[in-house]
């Protein structure tokens, strides 16, 4: 896994820390999952960048 990706994977763990519907109570566990999906060539950042825009853009949308 490059720099750039393991950064991303922290960041979205880091948000996902907040989600009000799921959010991740054990955060070394999400980070180990997200490598094990890497390794297994199954880690999909993109996706996980954009459900996180989504729910911001959700959330902005609902203070509006």
């Amino acid at each position: 896994m490059s720099e750039e990706d393991l950064m991303l994977c922290v960041l979205i763990t880091d948000a996902r820390r907040t989600n009000p519907e799921t959010p991740v109570i054990s955060l070394g566990g999400y980070m180990q999952g997200m490598i094990r999906a890497h390794q297994l060539g199954r880690l999909n950042i993109t996706g996980s960048l954009i459900g996180l825009n989504e729910r911001r853009l959700a959330e902005e949308g609902d203070a509006s």
